[in-house]
């Protein structure tokens, strides 16, 4: 005796719940991106003279296959010298990821394990 089955509302259903997935993930690192740049921002070691370098820096969250990749950067020619120069003394990016980073990975997989339930 055979069984047939017709699975394509299942499938369109897990299909459905990938894409909600992915698109979570996608604005939760987009949040975290934005959160550690606004901690950058505010926490800088140096003063501003012309604002350029506060708000060159920016957060991005890039989502590939299963990878999510969140960046913190400044826009301005001379944040290498900021991050480098004068033993780091007025580097705020990478001291930002690591006072930052880890309550970020923490927050996205609070949103990830959200969505199992």
């Amino acid at each position: 005796m055979r069984i047939r089955m017709d699975t394509r509302a299942l499938e369109k259903g897990l299909d459905r719940r990938k894409m909600m997935t992915e698109y979570g993930l996608r604005q939760a690192g987009s949040m975290e991106a934005k959160r550690l740049a606004i901690h950058a921002q505010l926490n800088k070691p140096w003063r501003d003279h012309s604002g350029n370098a506060t708000r060159g820096i920016h957060g991005r969250a890039t989502f590939s296959g299963s990878e999510l990749k969140i960046t913190l950067s400044g826009s301005v020619n001379y944040m290498v010298y900021l991050e480098f120069a004068r033993k780091k003394r007025w580097a705020i990016l990478w001291p930002t990821i690591e006072a930052r980073g880890r309550t970020a990975i923490e927050n996205i997989a609070r949103f990830m394990e959200a969505l199992k339930e």
